[in-house]
């Protein structure tokens, strides 16, 4: 009989990352579905594929998300009166291994639901603005994760809990949305076995996507580019050539400006500021010249990098 969870109480944290690269998190849904702004299903699909877990570092809204997780979810139990726990564990949907949860809380049951889904999020007024202003009750990703918890956990309903910029507290009741589940699956299911197990990366989405897949050019190697692409040619050439058309003009009005400034630094209107041209001092190294008296220093302290230029013929 397949487990349905594994007990993370006592896990070591590189334990914990193993364990999360065998299958797909709550985290990584709307990547793969391409609804996440900041990951990709390649980014993804790379980190189930890594022979060792990478620890990411932990930046500071990393951090704050943490430890705001038990005040956030207080604010959830005062204002709703749910007796909520911590999961502890590792759930594992009872059809498909690949398909886990970490799930930040569980709502114990209280009234004719039964058990539902807790997710706690540290947020800020201007993500808030920017999901509001596209009428979703929350951003989509966290909507997706929520639904994935619900269909690994067989629970029928669950809640979002954000605080916004650390003091504006707002909940959200969401059922299981069935049909957008059976669809989400299947598309997991596709891209665990299309990709993660056969180790065919995903197509690319960005230009970074590109980068981290083909970082350095084949030599004297070319394309023909098919009709759309050669429009797409046609429309970059003339943003290009309106670009270059309005820098000159900035940077003519703006000479025209400094000219008048001379040796103040600050252009002022009605009391308001219009612009400001203070002097700055930077020290640089010349590389040139470190390479020449010092080759041996050279050598030790650089690191070789690649990159692709970008070039409109």
């Amino acid at each position: 009989m397949q487990k349905t969870a594994i007990s993370t109480r006592d896990m070591e944290r590189r334990d914990w990352l193993k364990a999360r690269q065998k299958g797909i998190g709550g985290s990584d849904v709307a990547a793969i579905l391409g609804l996440n702004p900041w990951k990709t299903p390649l980014d993804v699909y790379l980190e189930k594929v890594e022979q060792k877990p990478t620890e990411r570092p932990e930046n500071a809204k990393m951090k704050a998300g943490k430890m705001l997780e038990d005040t956030i979810a207080n604010y959830f139990i005062d204002e709703t009166g749910h007796k909520v726990v911590r999961d502890n564990k590792i759930r594992i949907h009872p059809n498909f291994k690949h398909l886990l949860a970490n799930i930040d809380r569980i709502i114990l049951s209280s009234n004719d639901k039964g058990t539902g889904v807790l997710e706690v999020k540290a947020s800020s007024g201007q993500l808030v603005r920017s999901f509001e202003k596209d009428e979703w009750p929350v951003p989509p990703y966290w909507y997706c994760q929520l639904q994935h918890y619900l269909n690994v956990t067989g629970y029928s309903w669950g809640a979002i809990a954000y605080l916004v910029d650390g003091w504006d507290f707002h909940f959200q009741y969401f059922e299981a949305d069935q049909e957008l589940i059976r669809d989400m699956t299947g598309k997991l299911n596709e891209f665990w076995e299309g990709h993660v197990l056969s180790g065919i990366p995903p197509e690319p989405i960005n230009e970074k996507d590109v980068m981290m897949l083909y970082p350095g050019a084949r030599e004297d190697s070319q394309l023909e580019a098919k009709d759309e692409v050669y429009d797409m040619w046609l429309e970059l050439k003339r943003v290009d050539e309106s670009l270059k058309t309005y820098k000159e003009m900035r940077d003519k009005i703006a000479e025209q400006i400094k000219m008048v400034l001379r040796d103040n630094e600050r252009l002022t209107y009605g009391g308001e500021t219009l612009v400001t041209w203070k002097a700055s001092t930077s020290n640089r190294v010349d590389s040139k010249k470190l390479q020449k008296l010092y080759p041996d220093v050279y050598r030790e302290v650089t690191n070789e990098s690649i990159s692709r230029r970008f070039l409109i013929k």
